[in-house]
């Protein structure tokens, strides 16, 4: 009997989920879960991923890398200072769709952060919880769309600036447009 169901035409080949730690099974399933969610972006360039993999660097604002153009991601799915909870779903995809980004551009320049903003719009367009015109909602979808990013020691937001202030006017202004256009 076959524990988990074969996928037809996964973009995902493995997953490896950090059995030490508690929650396991949750782990496996957000592994998946994050894997389908950015499944049809994948499809649409063609990209695949060997292996899908929990990790716990020692450094606390490293949430994913990318090995060999996609070979291996791996996400950090939980907070470095409690390894019982996970980080919502919506962050874990947001690693995914930058270390996807990395399929593609090696570095974090202007053709990094271009193609990761336009997986971010690809990927709220997909979501249904992002589809709808509550204001509330979309807030949100511009907020994950242009908001606030962990580089490392020095944080930058989706639009480039280091001002979360700036971030969220970039964000309105995506609502403005969303609900006139």
């Amino acid at each position: 009997m076959l524990r988990e169901m074969l996928e037809c035409e996964p973009v995902v080949w493995k997953y490896e989920h950090e059995k030490f730690r508690p929650r396991k099974a949750e782990a496996r399933k957000i592994l998946r879960e994050v894997a389908s969610l950015v499944k049809p972006i994948m499809r649409r360039r063609g990209w695949k991923v060997g292996t899908l993999a929990e990790f716990w660097p020692p450094e606390e604002f490293l949430l994913g890398r990318n090995y060999g153009q996609g070979q291996k991601i791996f996400l950090r799915l939980r907070p470095f200072n409690d390894e019982r909870q996970f980080y919502p779903i919506e962050v874990i995809a947001d690693v995914m769709l930058h270390e996807l980004s990395h399929i593609v551009h090696d570095s974090h320049d202007e053709h990094f952060h271009a193609l990761w903003n336009q997986l971010r719009l690809e990927y709220c367009q997909l979501v249904p919880r992002y589809q709808t015109h509550n204001n509330k909602q979309l807030v949100w979808k511009a907020f994950l769309c242009k908001g606030c990013l962990s580089t490392g020691h020095n944080r930058r937001c989706g639009d480039g600036s280091k001002n979360p202030a700036e971030a969220r006017i970039a964000a309105e202004k995506m609502l403005r447009d969303v609900l006139v256009g």
